[in-house]
């Protein structure tokens, strides 16, 4: 059953791209073009709704409720210039929903329970792009590459979408499972080869149209340094202990967003005046200042989470044995670090709280044929030593645990490091 909604999953997908790609040589569509991104929107919302995904189906409303607004009250605007201010706004501001979800959820949980959702914000974001470059492409440029090239602030919001396209492809948890590392760098290295090829092509029209800025060359430089920093076969691994392929591909995020920053401020702020200006500058300050606000709250609980393990027996008083019932998770806390305790077969299994695919809370799971099962995506460790199904590199922290005088006592042991990935609670910073 899974697998059948997985494919209704995809080919509702494959409605919306064929739609979007067939709009710019439509004149009907063009024409209603409006509501019939109101009607594609409602009708996904429905079939959300009949799935049992909420958070899905409201989206989609609140899209479709954006446009038919939007539409009544600039109603003098012609439908496609209406369409593709509002797509390209709506993904401007989605991006922004994706980038801040990360840093805010380690100060509040509310914003934690959005981490399951961030994806669909992202590939929502990545289709609304690409229907207002669609547009564009059409009524701006006549379908002519080079024409839109020869604009500066065009090649940043093409670059943008480039990578957006690359990270909505594969943000699929088949991708994440199954995909080995060896691959996922092979991957990165394609893409940036791709992006290496498309500057050397930009470039050579703008010197052919004798007008290159020169505040270009120090963008394109730092783009190109994140992405070796971050790269499987770069750097990475001598910044990160443990590496996920997955992860090193989709922070590339942060060059996509850098690139949307560009082609705003330079395409469309400085024409609307200081108040444009000011606004996208100040998102970007933003998102900056959260995610160092996130980096500094993560290196702190680093360095809690050392002395808990540096401590002389690492053993830890969490509950009274009575608190846990079979087959209901109970989360405890070791000096503010989540755990997720199960009471099974007469074991106290101990696992780290967070799923380390998208952060879910694992303490809500289930226990289902020997393997925790995540409530988000099904995510599974096993009750043993908390890795995954054979063949797939899933993995959380499993911790030791003994019960005396009535009470549940958790070891973390000394200098113990987390084998997997994005536990959060280990040196793995992953």
């Amino acid at each position: 059953m899974r697998f059948l909604r997985h494919h209704r999953i995809q080919v509702t997908l494959a409605v919306a791209l064929a739609f979007i790609l067939a709009t710019p040589f439509s004149a009907v569509l063009l024409a209603w073009l409006p509501w019939s991104v109101v009607a594609l929107c409602l009708a996904a919302a429905a079939y959300a709704w009949w799935v049992r995904d909420r958070a899905d189906a409201w989206l989609a409303v609140s899209l479709a409720a954006i446009f038919v607004v939007g539409r009544l009250y600039f109603n003098a605007v012609d439908g496609p210039t209406f369409t593709l201010r509002a797509a390209a706004l709506t993904a401007y501001f989605m991006l922004h929903e994706v980038l801040l979800i990360g840093p805010w959820s380690r100060f509040s949980p509310r914003v934690r329970e959005w981490i399951k959702h961030r994806r669909h914000l992202g590939v929502t974001a990545f289709l609304l792009a690409l229907l207002h470059a669609n547009i564009v492409f059409n009524l701006y440029f006549g379908l002519d590459v080079v024409a839109m090239w020869q604009a500066v602030f065009t090649f940043f919001g093409t670059t943008a979408l480039f990578i957006m396209a690359v990270l909505a492809v594969t943000s699929w948890d088949w991708f994440q499972k199954h995909v080995p590392w060896k691959t996922w760098a092979v991957v990165h290295a394609a893409v940036f080869i791709v992006y290496l090829i498309e500057i050397w092509i930009v470039t050579g029209i703008w010197k052919l149209a004798g007008d290159v800025p020169a505040w270009t060359y120090p963008a394109f430089a730092t783009f190109i340094v994140f992405w070796v920093l971050v790269a499987p076969w770069g750097f990475a691994p001598r910044l990160f202990k443990v590496l996920n392929g997955w992860k090193q591909l989709h922070v590339l995020v942060y060059v996509a967003y850098a690139s949307v920053v560009l082609h705003v401020y330079f395409g469309r702020a400085q024409v609307q005046g200081p108040w444009a200006e000011w606004t996208v500058l100040g998102l970007f300050a933003l998102v900056l200042g959260s995610h160092t606000a996130g980096w500094v709250r993560n290196w702190n609980e680093q360095g809690a989470w050392s002395v808990v393990r540096s401590a002389s027996d690492g053993w830890t008083d969490v509950c009274a044995i009575s608190d846990l019932q079979p087959g209901e998770g109970r989360r405890v806390d070791v000096n503010g670090f989540p755990i997720a305790l199960f009471l099974h077969e007469g074991r106290v299994l101990a696992f780290f709280g967070y799923c380390a695919h998208q952060k879910g809370p694992l303490w809500q799971g289930k226990i289902v044929q020997g393997f925790l099962t995540c409530p988000w995506h099904g995510w599974q460790y096993s009750v043993k030593d908390g890795k995954g199904p054979e063949g797939l590199h899933d993995q959380v922290p499993f911790y030791e645990t003994k019960v005396e005088g009535g009470r549940v006592f958790v070891r973390v042991e000394k200098g113990k490091e987390c084998k997997g990935y994005g536990c959060g609670a280990c040196s793995c910073r992953a």
